[in-house]
């Protein structure tokens, strides 16, 4: 049937990937590093990264954790969790790593609910104060498998690039969900080994 054509081309790609050519296009419209999370236990483990060119940039590696409360990523990932839920992820508090750090569960909880209606997580210099990131929720269904940031050094984020990097990021995201969606994608596919 005709109806194939529109994604034959993606069959044969796995979803990583794919969210890799999705990526690779954001960093391109941006020069700023694109980086993919999934969750696990309290942290985001980063599993998939396309840097920029520009020869300042944010230093990331795949395989990194953080926790998921400082990172844009880690609240995209969060996004569903009630301050209940919250408490039992982090027993032992909220850590401050910067003096940007959000360590009040309610003012947490508050800002996730904020994500969850506007699909976009920032985080303004709370993990590293020489960076901002962005970052949008990718789900299947009720489910979120994973979340893609773009991550830029502070004194580069301007009112004008934040604007393009949330455009972008929505954009691809409705990318993304289609594929999870034609291609009944579950989490297992998202993770380092492929």
């Amino acid at each position: 049937g005709s109806f194939c054509v529109g994604s034959a081309y993606t069959s044969n790609m796995n979803a990583l990937q794919f969210i890799k050519s999705e990526m690779k296009y954001i960093v391109k419209k941006t020069n700023e590093i694109c980086q993919m999370g999934i969750f696990d236990r309290g942290q985001v483990l980063y599993v998939a990264k396309v840097d920029s060119d520009d020869p300042i940039r944010i230093i990331s590696y795949v395989g990194k954790r953080l926790p998921a409360y400082c990172t844009a990523l880690g609240k995209a990932l969060l996004c569903q969790k009630n301050i209940k839920e919250l408490k039992e992820l982090y027993p032992n508090g909220l850590k401050k790593y910067t003096p940007n750090t959000i360590t009040d569960f309610e003012i947490l909880a508050d800002q996730l609910k904020e994500v969850k209606q506007t699909m976009i997580a920032t985080e303004n210099g709370e993990v590293n104060e020489q960076s901002d990131c962005i970052s949008v929720p990718l789900f299947k269904g009720d489910d979120i498998l994973a979340a893609i940031s773009v991550s830029v050094p502070s004194f580069r984020m301007t009112e004008e690039k934040t604007e393009l990097i949330k455009s972008m990021l929505l954009e691809t995201k409705t990318k993304i969900e289609t594929f999870f969606r034609e291609h009944d994608i579950d989490s297992t596919q998202l993770t380092l080994s492929n």
